[in-house]
């Protein structure tokens, strides 16, 4: 067994295994984590005490079994990130008015985006430039959603597509 310090993420793990919070498979234990890692327990149990290293691997594929945001701050570092799980992004290649309405709702970030762009111009952001700003917000995070919905459609037909061709 390798000595090693104990680190955030030795950590975070034993904070994680203590709550046993809900997974898609059950509460969060030592059995289920070797279950989806592939890992002896006894190696989980020497990740949790701190007395082996925690390869970036392991937390890799916990998060391909459950989507949780602590680990992702942690492989991350408190940068800023966005992540959107394709998993939940609706298919929307099958349903061309929400498609539709997908596109529409991108064109109003951009109009907004336009707005934005108004605000600079003039040199200053202020008090009055509130109710802007705030249409801005809501756009923004919607287009990220659509965004994501329209490239996940966009791809999977374009896949259908070059299946077609190759048969």
């Amino acid at each position: 067994m390798e000595a090693c310090e104990m680190h955030r993420d030795h950590e975070l793990l034993a904070e994680l295994l203590n709550e046993a919070p809900h997974t898609p498979d059950g509460p969060l234990c030592v059995k289920l984590l070797s279950r989806w890692t592939g890992r002896a327990g006894q190696t989980i149990s020497e990740y949790r005490n701190g007395q082996r290293t925690i390869p970036v691997e392991f937390w890799r594929q916990l998060l391909m079994h459950w989507r949780c945001p602590r680990i992702v701050d942690l492989l991350l570092g408190g940068c800023s990130y966005e992540i959107v799980f394709d998993a939940d992004v609706p298919d929307l290649s099958s349903d061309v008015s929400a498609f539709k309405a997908a596109l529409e709702s991108m064109e109003t970030f951009h109009e907004t985006g336009a707005a934005i762009a108004q605000l600079f111009a003039d040199g200053r952001v202020d008090e009055a430039d509130a109710s802007t700003i705030r249409r801005y917000n809501v756009a923004y995070f919607r287009h990220r959603w659509q965004s994501a919905q329209v490239h996940k459609a966009v791809n999977r037909l374009y896949d259908q597509a070059l299946e077609r061709s190759a048969t």
